[in-house]
């Protein structure tokens, strides 16, 4: 798959998965740790079970899947890219058909012998995702943007190493404890834990994708006791997501009239 598709799988990618996999395996052999020993990184939410759940009967949607992948390809698009539709037309059901079919790709490519992936439709390799999340109007932790920060934080530690190694020096306990307190303070979690480091660290060879499904559904957020009451995730992106690096790009859908950042 990657050799016949090197518009997909330049030799910069390529290269740059081996200098990722060479500094990991000399990071062991140098006996240094996955993570500090003196902090806990949060935890991302798991939506693997939800995504099951949402694309079941997921049919067609070709044409939107190959405008998303056009969109993801072209250097000179725009930054973000929101997918609006009425109540009920399927925008959460596309997303996890898309991620899904993304984790099947990166399945087969590790395993040269898995035979099959879900043909929807075939259309050529998954989209570079980095980190995702579902809003959920029904599961108010879903809703809140403390967590949203620290679920992207933990995404990004796995995907991006040097992202990891920032964040886990010796000087940055300011950022860690930013993403401590990110359910009392989100906005500023957002901003030192997730938006600063990113503009610090390498560019990736290719551009990268933050999945954010239901937009809409992030304005029910209920703050509890110790929440935030001035923000929600979509206040987040709206004030920092012109911040983020070039090389990263929101994907996201919305109930149109509601959320458009």
């Amino acid at each position: 798959m990657i050799d016949s598709d090197a518009a997909t799988y330049p030799e910069a990618l390529l290269r740059e998965w081996k200098a990722q996999a060479e500094s990991e395996q000399q990071d062991r052999q140098n006996g240094i740790h996955a993570s500090r020993s003196d902090w806990n990184w949060p935890g991302a939410w798991d939506f693997a079970p939800y995504r099951k759940e949402r694309r079941q009967g997921f049919v067609g949607r070709r044409w939107l899947l190959e405008r998303v992948r056009a969109w993801a390809a072209d250097p000179e698009a725009r930054q973000a890219l929101l997918i609006g539709a009425d109540f009920g037309v399927g925008k959460t059901a596309f997303l996890a058909q898309l991620l899904d079919q993304e984790a099947q790709i990166a399945s087969a490519l590790e395993t040269p012998t898995a035979t099959e992936i879900d043909p929807l439709q075939n259309t050529g390799p998954g989209l570079p995702v980095l980190a995702q999340h579902f809003c959920r109007w029904e599961e108010n932790a879903y809703l809140s943007p403390g967590r949203f920060v620290q679920s992207l934080a933990a995404q990004l530690k796995e995907e991006l190493p040097a992202y990891r190694k920032l964040l886990e020096a010796d000087d940055a306990s300011q950022l860690r404890n930013s993403l401590d307190q990110a359910e009392a303070e989100p906005l500023l979690a957002f901003q030192q834990g997730v938006v600063a480091p990113l503009a610090r660290i390498p560019a990736p060879a290719t551009q990268r994708l933050l999945v954010v499904d239901a937009l809409d559904e992030a304005l029910d957020y209920r703050p509890g006791a110790g929440g935030s009451t001035r923000f929600t995730i979509v206040d987040l992106l709206a004030k920092e997501a012109r911040n983020l690096p070039s090389w990263l790009r929101l994907l996201a859908t919305s109930q149109i009239g509601r959320a458009h950042v």
